[in-house]
């Protein structure tokens, strides 16, 4: 039975994108060591709000184009229509390019004065609006991500995405040995997006060595030349709600540290490293959702497999990446201590609390691995993003009231709660595959 699963291209990806994940979390535990050493507590609450500020601007940018590309790109690579590659790849530049522009603009005069008004600290939000200049860049790393991923490139992708975090790694050691500041942190920051931007136009160019001629991109020259003309109501709606769930997954939690950055930039701080801690469990689960997503698109455009009969694929799923990744995380927490003390030092030691409130959702999350890649090929975005902004609404509004006389441990243990929701969605694609037609016993995961 494992020999067999290992053969499948699904749980090849999946563990080949993982080891990229690890790799990933292990750079940015490291990182954040350095930082928080360098910058101090309150320095470094400070560097993670105008990183909030830079994530909110720009977060259709980095979240929604990426995964609707991929899932579009997937099946016209499948179905082998050279056109309609060339229209998913060329809308992901438009969307990315508008994008750019409004953030630019509106944010030269909404982050300034919204850090001012929430903090006090102008220089923070300058900061944040600076950062967004480097924004571009990060559309031509997506880019490459959508072209790799959506061939189902696991391996190319996984080096390109290395390279990228080993160069974030090599400038965040360099500057954390100067004596440059917030200032310099961001300017490594923004040097790491023109460099992965750099890297992901190399990565795409030569992916037409890497793979076979039927897995190849389209020409770049012909993916720039299509962007004047081409349509954004398909990818621009999927766009759309996607990116409002990915915020539901990725922004909601700096919802959390900009509502204590309000109170302190210190408190932020620590909460900061316990976030950091908690997300690297969590990085656990994206190989996951990354391979899942355009193996469904392969497995629907290239053999015609009706949608409705692949309900063993994502019971199995499902329940592997759940049971397994509940397990790693109660294995790793009693660790935690020893890591605080050990690497940030004592002045880091109320993450600890606010750690346990924010980890009880990452029991959650390997469980939640199939909701995106399900609700974007059943057509039913719609209903995730409503259920979702129901959910988010009432989220954010108790958060808000409780965040004054709870301080920086209520707003933790209401972040892990969050991912409560998981469960009202595993129940709804429960319903939607038993009233249909199940995924015959002999047919393996994609």
């Amino acid at each position: 039975m494992v020999r067999r699963l290992l053969r499948t291209k699904l749980v090849q990806d999946t563990l080949v994108l993982q080891a990229a994940s690890f790799l990933q979390a292990g750079t940015y535990f490291l990182t954040s060591i350095w930082i928080a050493e360098y910058l101090g507590k309150a320095g470094l609450g400070r560097w993670d709000f105008a990183r909030s500020l830079f994530l909110f601007s720009f977060f259709l940018v980095t979240m929604g184009v990426g995964n609707a590309t991929v899932a579009r790109y997937s099946r016209a690579l499948a179905a082998q229509d050279p056109k309609r590659c060339i229209e998913s790849l060329a809308a992901l530049l438009k969307v990315g390019g508008v994008a750019f522009v409004a953030v630019m603009l509106l944010g030269f005069f909404v982050l300034p004065n919204f850090s001012v008004w929430w903090t006090g600290d102008r220089e923070v939000g300058v900061l944040a609006w600076v950062l967004c200049s480097a924004g571009l860049f990060e559309v031509l790393r997506t880019l490459a991500q959508a072209a790799l991923v959506g061939a189902r490139q696991m391996f190319r992708f996984a080096r390109f995405d290395i390279t990228n975090n080993l160069v974030r790694f090599g400038l965040i050691y360099a500057v954390t040995r100067t004596g440059y500041g917030i200032e310099g942190i961001a300017a490594v920051f923004m040097l790491h997006l023109v460099i992965g931007g750099v890297l992901g136009l190399y990565a795409y160019n030569r992916a037409h060595h890497w793979v076979e001629p039927k897995l190849a991109p389209p020409p770049l020259g012909q993916v720039f030349a299509a962007v004047p003309r081409s349509s954004l109501r398909s990818l621009f709606g999927m766009t759309f709600f996607l990116g409002i769930n990915k915020g539901f997954n990725d922004l909601l939690p700096r919802y959390g540290g900009v509502l204590i950055a309000g109170h302190s930039f210190a408190d932020n701080g620590a909460f900061t490293v316990a976030w950091v801690i908690t997300w690297g469990f969590a990085q656990m689960v994206g190989g996951v959702n990354r391979a899942l997503l355009p193996a469904l698109g392969f497995k629907i455009g290239n053999s015609g497999v009706p949608f409705e009969q692949l309900g063993r694929t994502f019971k199995r799923v499902t329940l592997a990446s759940g049971c397994t990744f509940a397990l790693l995380n109660a294995a790793i927490i009693p660790f935690v201590p020893w890591i605080l003390s050990t690497f940030y030092g004592q002045s880091f030691a109320d993450s600890w609390p606010l750690f346990l409130g924010l980890v009880v959702g990452n029991f959650f999350i390997g469980f939640g691995a199939v909701i995106e890649p399900f609700y974007i090929y059943a057509g039913r975005l719609k209903l995730f993003t409503v259920a979702n902004l129901v959910w988010c609404g009432a989220w954010v509004v108790a958060t808000t009231s409780i965040s004054d006389a709870f301080g920086p441990k209520g707003v933790a243990v209401a972040l892990g709660l969050l991912r409560l929701f998981v469960v009202f969605h595993l129940v709804y694609i429960w319903r939607y595959f038993r009233h249909r037609a199940p995924l015959a016993a002999q047919d393996p995961p994609p």
